[in-house]
């Protein structure tokens, strides 16, 4: 199935308005609608901002499970047993400004300077990448989304061939499909799995250079993807769905990001049904920005 063409400027995601507060008038096929008219949609002004409480030496990336309740930060640290994965908690869903450690959410790194972090759909899957070692580590989770029940590493990855410094991390729907992102070539490397979320399986398929930028995203539908730098966001399009291979386009509008906390964007995340835009800065620092639709 092709990208589906967008309608108008008011062609966004399901149940997100327009700058007028009218939800859009949607297709036959809600599930597809893109959401790339959205992004200049959010509100160019922070709308609350979290600074991390663990003395996080440098966090390089952030993710959130479906909910919007915690936040997963991978802390690039110089000493393993005060870098890797931390999960902190918000007592308000898709609230930045509500978040607090969850006690005892941390897994230790197992090598120096963990940069990437991602989970599996479900939470029972944890996802390490590390600068030291330039390898994508794998845990399981015997509680989902809960960190403080990792198991120790059970499966590895050696991404050295093509990157050395990882940035951050994207699966796919059906976890048969990881992408790393890596500084040092600025490209976006593919990597496919025979079994689905093991990366014991998997095989490097193929790269796309998006040059300068920070981090990745992908909306859920799967037909755009998302890349932070400083000071904008930029929107990939894709042909065929969570296909990097297939963008056919690259020059939707970017997004200034600037008036959110300043110009640089370290990572990003897109939340709470398009609703929510989060951006990490300086390290520790997460901002948080709204729909203006939804903004009071």
């Amino acid at each position: 199935m092709s990208r589906p063409t967008p309608i108008g400027s008011k062609f966004r995601a399901l149940g997100v308005p327009d700058r007028s507060g009218v939800a859009p008038v949607c297709p036959t096929v809600v599930e597809l609608i893109p959401w790339y008219h959205g992004l200049p949609n959010f509100l160019n002004a922070s709308a609350g901002s979290f600074t991390t409480t663990q003395g996080e030496n440098l966090v390089k990336d952030m993710v959130f499970d479906p909910t919007g309740e915690y936040c997963y930060m991978a802390d690039y640290d110089s000493v393993a047993a005060d870098g890797g994965a931390r999960r902190y908690d918000l007592s308000t869903p898709w609230d930045i400004t509500t978040a607090a450690y969850g006690t005892g959410q941390k897994v230790d790194g197992s090598s120096t300077l963990c940069a990437a972090i991602i989970l599996s759909d479900d939470g029972t899957k944890l996802y390490l990448a590390y600068g030291t070692g330039d390898k994508v580590e794998q845990h399981s989770l015997a509680t989902p989304w809960d960190l403080s029940t990792a198991s120790a590493v059970e499966a590895t990855l050696d991404i050295s061939s093509e990157d050395g410094a990882p940035e951050s991390m994207r699966w796919a729907p059906d976890g048969l499909t990881l992408w790393v992102f890596g500084d040092t070539n600025d490209d976006i490397y593919t990597y496919t799995m025979d079994t689905p979320w093991d990366i014991s399986t998997a095989t490097y398929v193929t790269n796309y250079s998006i040059g300068g930028r920070e981090g990745i995203h992908f909306d859920p539908n799967g037909y755009e993807m998302f890349a932070i730098g400083s000071p904008f966001v930029y929107t990939y399009l894709m042909d065929n769905r969570f296909d990097v291979a297939s963008i056919s386009e690259t020059s939707v509008t970017p997004f200034n990001h600037s008036g959110i906390g300043g110009s640089a964007g370290n990572a990003m995340w897109i939340g709470d049904t398009g609703r929510r835009f989060f951006k990490l800065i300086g390290g520790n620092i997460i901002h948080q920005a709204v729909l203006l639709g939804d903004f009071a």
